[in-house]
């Protein structure tokens, strides 16, 4: 199924910034649809195979 990026990125207004990880940055935000408050995580580019091989290494047998 394909993401309409641009018209997500509409519908949220970026509060403020929560925090940064290894893969990933959050940001706290309102949906203007519904009003509410949110949690965007952004995943950064390039890290999806890594953090997939991460959990495969760390992962219990």
């Amino acid at each position: 199924m394909a993401v309409d990026v641009k018209s997500r990125t509409k519908r949220y207004e970026k509060l403020d910034f929560l925090g940064e990880g290894q893969f990933a940055t959050v940001y706290k935000a309102r949906d203007k649809t519904t009003n509410t408050i949110v949690a965007i995580k952004r995943i950064k580019v390039g890290h999806r195979t890594e953090a997939k091989d991460g959990i495969k290494q760390d992962s219990p047998p």
